[in-house]
Formats: C-alpha cells, sequence, structure tokens
C-alpha cells in the first residue's frame, strides 16, 4: 500500500487530535468544616487565620468543562500554607503556617496545565 499524500495528511492530522487534550481550566473550592475563625475559601481566594486549618472539597475541571480527577495542590514555596491529602480523592485540609501569601497550584494527571489559586494566611484576631 503506497502513501498517498491524501493519506499522510489524513494520518497526521489523527496523530495531532490524539495528542489534543484540553488544559486544566479551574477548580471548585468548598470548605466541609466549620473551623472558630472565619475563613474564605473559594476559587478566587482562600483565606486561613494562622493555625487554623479547613477541610475542602475540590472539583477541577478542564476548558471543555468535562470533570478532572486526580488533583494534587502544591503550597506555596513560602509555606506560609500548608496541605494534607486524606483518603478521599476530593478532600484536602488546608492549613496557615505562617503570615504571608501566595498561591496554591492545582494540578492533574489527567490533563496539562495548572490552575492558580490566591492565598493569604492572616494573623489570628
Amino acid at each position: 500500500m503506497a502513501l498517498t499524500p491524501k493519506l499522510l495528511v489524513l494520518l497526521a492530522g489523527g496523530l495531532l487530535l490524539a495528542g489534543c487534550t484540553p488544559d486544566f481550566a479551574r477548580v471548585e473550592l468548598t470548605p466541609i468544616t466549620s473551623p472558630p475563625l472565619d475563613v474564605t475559601v473559594s476559587a478566587a481566594q482562600v483565606e486561613i487565620p494562622v493555625g487554623i486549618a479547613v477541610a475542602v472539597n475540590v472539583l477541577g475541571y478542564d476548558e471543555d468543562d468535562d470533570p478532572v480527577g486526580n488533583i494534587r495542590i502544591t503550597p506555596p514555596a513560602s509555606i506560609t500554607a500548608g496541605v494534607i491529602e486524606t483518603a478521599e480523592p476530593e478532600m484536602f485540609i488546608l492549613y496557615g503556617q505562617s503570615h504571608g501569601t501566595g498561591s496554591l497550584s492545582f494540578t492533574s494527571t489527567e490533563v496539562s496545565g495548572t490552575v492558580n489559586v490566591p492565598v493569604s494566611i492572616v494573623p489570628q484576631q
């Protein structure tokens, strides 16, 4: 079987489509515990007082708005916020270690890309 130019174009197009996956686009963060002090937990911002922890449900979505699993959270390099993975795949514990700001980076093994959410660890009031 000879590879004609038309067949080569179809094969190349098929290979390109096979390698195209949507990027990680957004996360939804929902607090599932009620800490003793006020916290803010949303896709726009996380704010936690020093010494306070909150359990959070994390749902991820790709550019096609399809659910994304196998999410990992990387705290800021300044280590102002801590992250603990739980036995539940979508539940994490976020806690304030020391006063400061940074970004929580959300990634998934299912898609490429990173979603960053600003995080502030504030003094207890």
